[in-house]
C-alpha cells in the first residue's frame, strides 16, 4: 500500500514537471513568435514608408485567343512555333 502511494505520488511529480517544462517551452515560442511578429511589423512599415507597397501590382494575364485565330498566328509564324 504504502508502495503504491509512493508510485503515484512519483508519477504526479513527473507530469508536473512535464507540464512545467512543456509551459517554459512555451513561453519561449510565444517570446519568438512576438519577436518574428515586431520584425516583420519593422519590415512592413519600411516598404510602405519607402513606397514598396503590393497595392496596384497586378499580374499581367494574357488574353485569350480563339482556337481559329491561334491556329492561324501559328501558321503566319508570330508565335514562333513553326518555321519555314
Amino acid at each position: 500500500m504504502e508502495e503504491t502511494k509512493e508510485k503515484e505520488i512519483s508519477k504526479e511529480s513527473d507530469l508536473i514537471s512535464q507540464a512545467t517544462e512543456t509551459a517554459k517551452r512555451l513561453e519561449e515560442a510565444n517570446k519568438q513568435t512576438t519577436e518574428l511578429l515586431a520584425r516583420t511589423e519593422s519590415i512592413e512599415a519600411r516598404k510602405i514608408l519607402g513606397g514598396q507597397t503590393e497595392a496596384g501590382n497586378t499580374e499581367e494575364t494574357e488574353e485569350e485567343i480563339p482556337a481559329e485565330q491561334y491556329a492561324k498566328e501559328v501558321l503566319e509564324g508570330k508565335h514562333g512555333t513553326l518555321k519555314n
